[in-house]
């Protein structure tokens, strides 16, 4: 096995990753906007946040989508080398992030490290490794789809349905 060094550990550099939506909640009364849901990621079978983390799927899945098309897109700056991208996706519920790192390459891959700010403002990195950014695409795009048709089958307001539409074409 190849492994890659992250924050003073080792890594699998090839992982594989999934994206997960479960229980997403109806709404509370016909006005109510907020959608709620568990939302992880799994990282070679270990899950970060937690399994069945309970977050706002919505600002979870978007804010990765977000970070996904700054890494497609170049997301190159000043203070990296002209062949690197980085971007961060968050969870909302708790100290925890996504960190991104994207090479130049004719077959982009990323390098994903999922971080927990600690209470002395650390980062602790609790899974890391590499995969090609198609991979990553796909597994968000899975996890969109089953968002959007639970935010249409569980009857949220329109708005709500159009940002996860909006998210699944991000991904398309």
């Amino acid at each position: 096995m190849h492994l890659v060094a992250g924050l003073g550990r080792q890594w699998p550099v090839m992982i594989n990753l999934a994206w997960h939506v479960a229980d997403v909640k109806p709404p509370r009364t016909p006005a109510d906007d907020l959608v709620s849901s568990r939302v992880w990621i799994t990282v070679d079978g270990v899950a970060f946040p937690d399994a069945g983390w309970w977050d706002l799927p919505l600002s979870v899945i978007g804010s990765a989508l977000a970070a996904y098309a700054e890494l497609r897109d170049g997301g190159f700056q000043e203070d990296l080398p002209e062949d690197i991208a980085q971007a961060s996706s968050y969870f909302f519920d708790g100290p925890f992030a996504l960190a991104y790192r994207r090479t130049a390459d004719a077959e982009p891959v990323i390098y994903l490290e999922g971080n927990r700010e600690n209470h002395e403002g650390e980062l602790e990195s609790l899974v890391a490794g590499e995969m090609p950014l198609e991979s990553f695409r796909v597994a968000l795009l899975g996890a969109a789809q089953i968002l959007h048709a639970e935010v249409v089958t569980r009857g949220h307001l329109d708005e709500q349905v159009r940002i996860a539409a909006g998210i699944v074409t991000g991904l398309t």
